[in-house]
């Protein structure tokens, strides 16, 4: 008997062992671990303990149990990776005996208390016309604490780590390639209103995230080991803001599908996938712009414009204009005048004398939040004649928002599409041909009026068919670019516009080895009701530099969309171009054509399944 005691002994710690064993596999396995590693997406050699690193989660896990044992440079590791450490600690427990000892970490204890960490909020702000980058929008996170003003919460945002005097073009080429390290910053919330719904007039939604209050102290724990130093690389279209705050949120939940998407990252789409999942978003706020603050006042008080001397005995009316003198100091980032700043302290104490008004202005409406807006894919088929053929169309969309489109959760009145296409095949014809390969386009146009004078613009690179050449099978390549001004004309929901445009092009069907053409642009842009939508354009375009083809053309586009729902809408179509010869204006093309749209979102769970999400 005494024997078999060793033995038995021995056996068992065997035993032990190879459990210990097992469990240290299944963590290294478990989803929390893997984005604690960065789910294969960090950079920096620095971030891992082994050459492998995120490619061998086991390998990288049992290098963190040795290592939280010693310093390293000066500092324990406990400290540079206190989330892993406390991630650790808990899922294997017998790893970590009763005689180990935490680390003092001082820095990390000081970052926890001054963020408060009570809960957080994604903070989703609209898009911003005046900057083609900025026309997706931008998602942060709001750091709650007990007890502290919302606008004294601290703001986490991840940007690119861009050069004080970097140029545009510079930035768009290195931001799609991944040139710039991403970094994340902390900074008082209120500069992050200030910066957005002040200066930049973008609409900002608070959505509070449905977490524990452990939970929102593990992510900090993380944020704490990636703002140490850089760590990723910054791709514009996915490892974006919105691509890394929710991957910093799914630290926290690793059971909500927050998975990736798959070709871009949209701010507004992962605003969609966080409030898919239920119990996700404890709450929503909105905050609504200078902007949206003032056209609303306006349109309480049924002024056109402010007024800069109102009737001081009306709340509404001095708020009207203290609105007024605000969003002129930021929007114009400059100081009021000493006539206009006296001016304005003195609304200021005059409304002070009033107290509260009964029914304050609400908020900017829920009806317009991000996740009510369709989606940024779109198929479509349509049918109709062109120069006396029958024609059917297929369409494709990737991104995002075009002028016709619902502007329920978009900016009103702005397009941004890249890439799309049209394959068109007519009867008669040889085949399925290319109508229009979209690379980028974007265009605002912003109403100028007496308290904002923006220009309105649009840019567009594209291959189209040379429909105006009367030249069947040619393509052309061309960049269009323009300026204009648009002025409201029935109320807030008709627009007129004229824009000055120039377009370069080359291609087949073309003499010489391209054209420029000059444009002459008007548009009747309308939303007469929430599901319809029409546009009038007409375009003058001098052909410069051709003598074989009308060196004038015109071309009027008739077009209407119905909204079904928040995916599908139906589209009427209608197109004349007419060349001028001599005195004589000359049809050259003519089309007719009416199709259906489906726009989607599409979320991938993990590289098999992805799932598209429609809204009937």
């Amino acid at each position: 008997m005494s024997l078999q005691l060793p033995y038995l002994s021995v056996v068992a710690l065997l035993f032990l062992a190879a459990a210990a064993q097992a469990d240290i596999a299944t963590v290294a396995k478990a989803k929390q671990w893997r984005a604690l590693l960065g789910d294969d997406d960090a950079d920096s050699k620095s971030y891992f303990l082994t050459s492998p690193g995120a490619r061998d989660p086991e390998g990288e896990l049992r290098a963190h149990l040795a290592g939280f044992r010693r310093e390293k440079d000066g500092l324990h590791l406990q400290c540079r990776f206190p989330a892993r450490y406390a991630y650790l600690k808990r899922e294997l427990p017998a790893e970590f005996p009763r005689e180990h000892q935490d680390a003092s970490c001082p820095n990390v204890d000081a970052f926890l208390r001054q963020l408060g960490g009570s809960a957080l909020s994604l903070v989703f702000s609209s898009a911003y016309p005046g900057s083609p980058p900025s026309m997706f929008g931008h998602t942060l996170l709001r750091v709650h604490a007990h007890g502290r003003p919302a606008l004294s919460d601290y703001a986490v945002n991840y940007a690119a780590a861009v050069g004080p005097d970097e140029n545009s073009l510079a930035f768009t080429v290195l931001g799609l390639a991944g040139g710039y390290w991403g970094t994340f910053a902390l900074v008082p919330y209120f500069m992050k209103v200030n910066e957005y719904a002040h200066a930049e007039s973008r609409d900002l939604w608070e959505y509070e995230l449905g977490l524990t209050e452990s939970e929102v102290h593990f992510a900090l724990l993380h944020l704490w080991e990636l703002s140490r130093e850089p760590t990723f690389r910054y791709y514009f279209f996915d490892e974006n803001c919105s691509h890394r705050i929710l991957r910093l949120i799914s630290v926290a939940k690793p059971e909500w599908p927050l998975k990736t998407f798959p070709l871009h990252v949209i701010p507004a789409e992962t605003i969609k996938a966080l409030t898919a999942i239920p119990g996700a978003v404890r709450e929503v706020r909105e905050r609504p712009s200078l902007r949206t603050q003032l056209k609303n006042q306006l349109r309480r008080s049924g002024l056109s414009s402010p007024e800069l001397f109102p009737d001081e005995r009306d709340p509404a009316s001095l708020e009207l204009a203290i609105a007024y003198f605000k969003f002129e100091t930021f929007h114009e980032h400059h100081e009021l005048s000493p006539e206009k700043q006296a001016r304005y302290e003195a609304l200021l104490l005059a409304r002070s004398r009033l107290g509260v008004i009964r029914g304050d202005l609400p908020a900017a409406s829920a009806a317009s939040r991000p996740e009510h807006g369709h989606g940024p894919f779109l198929v479509g088929a349509s049918a109709g004649a062109a120069g006396g053929r029958a024609f059917a169309e297929l369409r494709g969309k990737v991104a995002y928002h075009d002028l016709l489109n619902s502007d329920v959760g978009f900016p009103a009145f702005t397009q941004v599409d890249f890439p799309n296409f049209a394959l068109r095949s007519e009867s008669g014809g040889s085949g399925i041909y290319l109508e229009r390969l979209g690379l980028f386009t974007a265009t605002s146009l912003a109403p100028w009026n007496s308290w904002e004078r923006r220009f309105s613009w649009r840019v567009d690179l594209s291959v189209n068919a040379g429909h105006e050449l009367a030249c069947a099978g040619c393509k052309l390549l061309g960049f269009e670019g323009g300026i204009g001004l648009t002025r409201g004309l029935i109320g807030e929901h008709t627009l007129g516009s004229l824009l000055l445009l120039a377009r370069g092009e080359v291609g087949s069907g073309l003499v010489g080895s391209g054209r420029l053409t000059p444009r002459v642009q008007a548009n009747i842009l309308s939303n007469p009701q929430a599901r319809y939508k029409f546009q009038l354009q007409g375009t003058l375009i001098a052909d410069v530099g051709q003598s074989l083809r009308p060196k004038l053309l015109y071309m009027v586009e008739w077009n209407h969309s119905f909204q079904l729902s928040q995916a599908w809408d139906v589209r009427a179509l209608s197109k004349l171009i007419q060349g001028r010869s001599g005195r004589q204006w000359n049809g050259v093309h003519r089309e007719v054509g009416l199709g259906i749209k489906l726009l989607l979102s599409v979320l991938c769970i993990d590289a098999h399944r992805c799932r598209a999400t429609l809204v009937v």
